[in-house]
C-alpha cells in the first residue's frame, strides 16, 4: 500500500478550510433560496457525504487531530454559506431569517461526518 507523505499540502493549516469551502459552494451556491428551503433538496445529504470524503482523505494523509481537521472543514463550509446569505439577502432581504439554524443545522450535518471520516481514513493507513 502507497503511504502518502504527511508533509504533503493538506498538512498545511488552511488546506481542510479550504476543502470545506468548495464542498460548501458544490452544495450551496447551484440551488436556488427557495429550493433550499424544501426539505427534498438534499442538501444535508451532501454536506454529509462530501465531509465524509473530506474526512477520508485529510485523516489519511495528516497527523492532525480529528477535531480540528472537522471544525476547519466546518468553518470553510461556514464561509460559502455567509457567502450564500450575504449574496442572497442583497436582492431579498427578507430571506434568511432564521440564519442561526443554518449554521447549527450545518454543524449537525458537517462535524460528525468529517470527525468519522478522517477516523477512519487513519485506521486505515494503520492496517499494514
Amino acid at each position: 500500500m502507497t503511504r502518502f507523505r504527511r508533509d504533503s499540502i493538506s498538512s498545511r493549516s488552511w488546506y481542510p478550510a479550504l476543502l470545506g469551502l468548495i464542498i460548501g459552494a458544490i452544495t450551496l451556491w447551484p440551488m436556488s433560496y427557495s429550493t433550499l428551503n424544501n426539505s427534498t433538496s438534499g442538501i444535508a445529504l451532501g454536506w454529509a457525504i462530501f465531509c465524509a470524503i473530506a474526512g477520508l482523505y485529510l485523516g489519511a494523509t495528516t497527523d492532525r487531530p480529528y477535531a480540528r481537521l472537522a471544525l476547519a472543514v466546518c468553518g470553510g463550509v461556514a464561509i460559502a454559506q455567509v457567502i450564500r446569505i450575504i449574496v442572497d439577502c442583497t436582492f431579498d432581504p427578507t430571506n434568511h431569517n432564521l440564519w442561526p439554524f443554518e449554521f447549527v443545522w450545518m454543524m449537525i450535518c458537517c462535524f460528525p461526518a468529517t470527525f468519522i471520516g478522517a477516523w477512519v481514513g487513519r485506521r486505515l493507513l494503520q492496517r499494514d
